[in-house]
């Protein structure tokens, strides 16, 4: 009986691993590229940034409001924006992130579900490096010239403009992340785990 209950805990214990290993934090790497080309050009970045969230990275559309610990940073033009100057007029529960993979890539997309304008998401910085208001807005993009507000939206470079007092930038911009693959070594265990589950439960049912 103590084999048994051992073996039915270390079942446990694996498969348990094996979930909270799958549970790491998603994290998106952000690029602007100054030029309407479809293609992103080192020689154009005018920015950079980070969108984070806690749980599994996935295929799918999220309410942004539904991410847990959402943390997003942007530098563009000098210029530091984060989830903390997303404009007061976007309700979250009613602004998408749109994930889908392409290979080995996972793209993202915001989707606004009463977008105005084509405009998803914006932002406001009252405390820019020159004393001016700055905006930064962001569109889904498009595929073969077609606008695209859909769950079908992937690969394709969105659009976003940035303004202030004396500049203005508007160009694409792509959200990626590396697609998740699980190791082998986690994919055994958890296997082993099943495997031992089942056997304690047909032993004590015996």
């Amino acid at each position: 009986m103590k084999t048994i209950k051992l073996l039915s805990t270390t079942a446990l214990l694996l498969a348990s691993s094996f979930f909270a290993t799958s549970a790491n934090a998603a994290t998106f790497q952000i690029a602007f590229d100054n030029s309407f080309n479809s293609t992103m050009d080192d020689n154009n970045i005018v920015g950079t940034g980070t969108l984070s969230y806690d749980g599994p990275i996935s295929e799918g559309v999220f309410a942004l409001n539904t991410l847990n610990n959402l943390d997003l940073s942007i530098n563009l033009a000098g210029e530091i924006f984060t989830d903390q100057d997303i404009d007061a007029q976007f309700d979250l529960s009613k602004v998408d992130l749109n994930i889908i993979r392409d290979g080995d890539t996972l793209f993202a997309t915001f989707i606004g579900q009463e977008a105005q304008f084509n405009t998803a998401l914006a932002f406001e910085n009252t405390s820019s490096s020159n004393g001016s208001m700055q905006f930064l807005a962001t569109e889904p993009g498009t595929i073969d010239g077609g606008f695209q507000g859909g769950t079908n939206l992937a690969r394709s470079y969105n659009y976003f403009n940035f303004s202030d007092s004396s500049l203005n930038l508007s160009g694409t911009y792509q959200m990626t992340a590396p697609a998740p693959v699980p190791e082998p070594g986690t994919i055994a265990l958890f296997g082993f785990g099943l495997i031992g589950i089942v056997f304690a439960r047909k032993r004590l049912s015996k």
